[in-house]
């Protein structure tokens, strides 16, 4: 027995040897995993390193690195900066090319990376001067003794992320996306750490809805913005009232926003230049392409995301809890990656963002807190009479545009090297000079500018009670963010404070309704001078609520306040769905008895979908109202789930409404848009006006839809649903349409589907709590989730934990244990404990010494 085993095994090992030398010849992507010095198997690299390291000259103290079962990095440090130090150098063990990615977005050279794909994200950079404003970021930080600490955070990242990167380098361990591409990571720049809050701020903020509602407008006129209440928005549920809010100033007593004169100079030349890493084969197009395409997928994807916080008189500790679940793209690996950082001057829980050194969601030992996007208007666009290419009026004058140009490096990947691309950059005197459609704007952005959101960030971290993180905002630009906070002394906060604009010279829109003030939803008459920015709104006078007297406050991207307090801040905010449902939830289990966190990760993982319930019923009253034969059992399947509208993933009825939700809202906006282009500006909320006065009778509607339209496309939605669910399950039986089945997660990498996470069925849909919009319906592929909660949190400031769900794991490396052991957790609706100031069991993996 023992010699027919040693002669299998014999010829197993005979047949891999032929196999790992044969396959890297047919598959580059192989050839990269299996290299002798670079790839897995020469390298090791799957599981994070083990080993005793020196810390750097002028950091002092030592820094010990445990991992808990999950893979979670608790950092153990006897001084702040060798804390920062590692959890640099633990950053980029686990997420170095992601980190480089998301820097060179905010930078504008991605294409020295990613190649050709990664120009078009670095001309809106340099369009945005982003590059030079992260310089004079980093500048003013170092001129001024009050950010002495923030300077030596930075420092001491960015040393750890280079001792790793030199470390990799030696070691074959650097990512595969490295060898994929044929180059080197570039050193870590202070101004890196700086460029990744312009990263989230493009990602967030950076928005062309004015355009979208332009076409609109020229297409019927103004009156579209009224019939369909696209500003106003009326249906809306705000997450609080002016009638209980305060100020920002009265609770802080400070002014806002931290505004300091700096000069800023356009950098010319980018901040790194690539490097190639010689390898021994060359890489295929195919898999380049890929790459390229999914690292511009993964920052295209901006939804929404939940949180709210409660007081201690509602739970049974006595101390408040928070909640928060930012929705992002669902990748391979995703956005964050959570840690605990214990030092003499930091006890910090959460998710971080790779490229930054302190906690974006999470607690320390007094203070939790949370962000939701605020759904506000943060760019404007100016359109002129134009003289000639590069000369236009302004209130009666011909100006000469601003020019001038900035370097980017454009890698080439295939035959590793690089070209120098010119990237033109013009300005008016509103802002840099953008082309879209065919036609030249200005824009003006909150975020083309110096800003402050790691100092901003430092004092959340530090903050010792919610007036102090409040007050943090002060240094807090963009994009606006809804912020709830809470600290153990029991105190509770909402506070949506951001940069948002101050305009002059408001023009008028005359509609049949009477006139509107276009506060910045439609581009400005820039030879006019309409629409001037003039500053921010001081933030002394903003409005947030303090302790509210319901006992919690809740925010889901829908309107911050009803009231004039709020008045003509914003208009694109998304729908009231989640609102609505998580705010009825808290106030039933308030009613049941004391608030546990169990019932807050209950309430993120709700899947009844209001959104889809309201679509529904409009739909099926629309088609029922020309009953035509062969439809009944489908109307009735859906009457049925609309009774109660639960997403659950072992239901068939849940598939046929979003199908039919999905083809309809598509028809509809084909049919006031044009095409389907820039279809998800739509809002039910828009859908919902029309249909419901429709039913109504209400002649307004036929201008758009004439009679007999709207029933059209409600019966066309219900034949492609069914065409489409046929065709994925084989099979015309609606009951064997299984939701879970059709609608299911599955986080792609960005070189192979092979190196993703795997397919697991989701509940929910795009307006339930537990979010899951589909990111593409097809025959073939049924309906992938492509975005949803990128991390679930729960903080209990009665205790040290931080209750945590993540999609992934904490290792950005394929194979690795703690690449994706979270995710199927995840899927399971799953949280992983995090422990403040804990220290796992296992020995330090890491230790860094003088």
């Amino acid at each position: 027995m023992a010699s027919r085993l040693g002669s299998v095994t014999l010829l197993f090992s005979a047949l891999l040897t032929i196999a790992l030398l044969i396959l890297p010849l047919a598959n580059p992507l192989l050839a990269s995993l299996l290299d002798p010095k670079n790839g897995f198997v020469g390298g090791l690299g799957l599981e994070p390193p083990v080993g005793e390291f020196t810390l750097p000259p002028g950091v002092e103290g030592e820094a010990r690195v445990y991992f808990d079962e999950a893979g979670i990095p608790y950092v153990h440090a006897s001084s702040d900066e060798a804390a920062f130090y590692a959890v640099g150098w633990v950053h980029a063990s686990l997420r170095l090319f992601q980190m480089d990615v998301f820097r060179r977005v905010g930078l504008g050279e991605l294409s020295g990376l990613v190649g050709d794909a990664g120009l078009e994200a670095d001309r809106t950079a340099a369009t945005l001067g982003l590059r030079g404003f992260v310089d004079a970021e980093w500048r003013h930080i170092q001129e001024n003794p009050e950010f002495e600490e923030v300077e030596k955070i930075v420092l001491a990242y960015s040393a750890g992320v280079n001792d790793y990167i030199e470390y990799a380098l030696s070691t074959g361990r650097l990512p595969v996306e490295y060898r994929i591409l044929g180059v080197k990571p570039s050193p870590w720049l202070p101004q890196d750490t700086l460029a990744m809050a312009k990263v989230l701020a493009l990602m967030l903020s950076y928005g062309e809805e004015d355009l979208v509602l332009d076409r609109l407008v020229k297409r019927w006129g103004p009156d579209v913005i009224v019939d369909f209440d696209v500003v106003e928005r009326s249906l809306n549920m705000p997450h609080a009232a002016c009638s209980t809010a305060t100020t920002w100033g009265a609770v802080t007593g400070l002014e806002g926003p931290y505004s300091p004169t700096l000069e800023v100079e356009e950098r010319r030349e980018p901040l790194h230049k690539p490097q190639p890493l010689n390898l021994g084969y060359t890489p295929d197009a195919e898999s380049l392409a890929r790459l390229a395409e999914h690292v511009m997928y993964m920052l295209s994807w901006a939804t929404a995301s939940n949180n709210w916080v409660v007081s201690g008189s509602l739970t049974s500790s006595g101390k408040p809890l928070l909640a928060n679940d930012p929705h992002l793209s669902l990748t391979a690996p995703g956005i964050w990656l959570p840690i605990v950082i214990s030092s003499p001057g930091y006890r910090l829980a959460g998710v971080t963002v790779p490229g930054v050194p302190l906690v974006v969601i999470g607690r320390n030992s007094s203070v939790a807190w949370g962000f939701t996007n605020v759904g506000s208007d943060f760019t404007d666009f100016y359109r002129y009479q134009w003289v000639d290419e590069d000369s236009y009026i302004y209130r009666g004058e011909v100006l000469d545009q601003e020019e001038s140009s900035v370097e980017t490096y454009v890698w080439d990947p295939l035959s590793r090297s690089y070209r120098v691309e010119e990237i033109r950059v013009a300005r008016t005197i509103h802002g840099p000079v953008t082309e879209r459609w065919g036609e030249k704007f200005a824009v003006a952005y909150t975020s083309a500018r110096p800003t402050f959101e790691m100092v901003f960030l430092w004092l959340l971290n530090k903050a010792g009670s919610v007036v102090e993180a409040l007050s943090a905002q002060r240094y807090f630009y963009g994009p606006p963010q809804n912020m709830v906070v809470a600290d153990a002394e029991g105190n509770i906060a909402y506070s949506p404070i951001g940069a948002y604009p101050e305009r002059a010279g408001l023009p008028t829109l005359e509609t049949s309704q009477g006139p509107i003030v276009n506060t910045g939803f439609l581009p400005f008459n820039g030879s006019m001078g309409e629409g001037e920015w003039k500053g921010f709104k001081p933030y002394s006078g903003l409005p947030i609520l303090l302790n509210p007297p319901e006992g919690f406050v809740a925010t889901a991207n829908s309107k911050p306040f009803s009231g004039s307090c709020w008045e003509g801040l914003g208009w694109d905010y998304a729908d009231r769905f989640r609102t609505e449902r998580i705010y009825k939830l808290l106030r039933e289990k308030a009613r049941e008895g004391p608030l546990e966190p169990g019932d807050m990760r209950s309430i993120q993982l709700d899947v009844q979908d209001l959104g889809l319930q309201t679509l529904v019923s409009l739909v099926t009253s629309v088609a029922e109202s020309d009953a035509r034969p062969g439809y009944e059992n489908y109307l009735e399947t859906l009457a049925s789930w609309a009774g109660s509208p639960a997403m659950d993933a072992d239901d068939y009825r849940p598939t046929l409404a979003l199908l039919v939700s999905w083809y309809f809202a598509r028809g509809f906006w084909e049919g006031l848009y044009g095409s389907e282009d820039h279809w998800r500006f739509l809002k039910v909320e828009y859908i919902e006006k029309a249909l419901t006065a429709y039913l109504r009778g209400e002649d307004w509607v036929l201008k758009y839809f004439p009679d007999g339209v709207l029933e059209e496309i409600a019966y066309r939605s219900i034949d492609e649903a069914v065409e489409t669910a046929e065709a994925y399950f084989a099979s015309p039986k609606p009951e064997e349409w299984v939701y879970g089945e059709i609608h299911y997660y599955n986080p792609e990498h960005i070189l192979s589907e092979v190196l993703g996470f795997g397919e697991c069925p989701a509940p929910g849909g795009p307006f339930t709590v537990n979010v899951a919009p589909p990111g593409s319906v097809s025959p073939s592929r049924g309906v992938p989730v492509e975005a949803g909660p990128s991390v679930r949190l729960v903080a209990d400031l009665s205790t040290s934990l931080l209750y945590m769900s993540l999609p992934g794991g904490s290792s950005g490396v394929p194979f690795s244990s703690f690449y994706d052991n979270l995710y199927w957790e995840y899927c399971e609706g799953g949280y992983h404990v995090l422990t403040l100031g804990g220290k796992p069991t296992t020995s330090a993996r890491i230790v860094f010494g003088g």
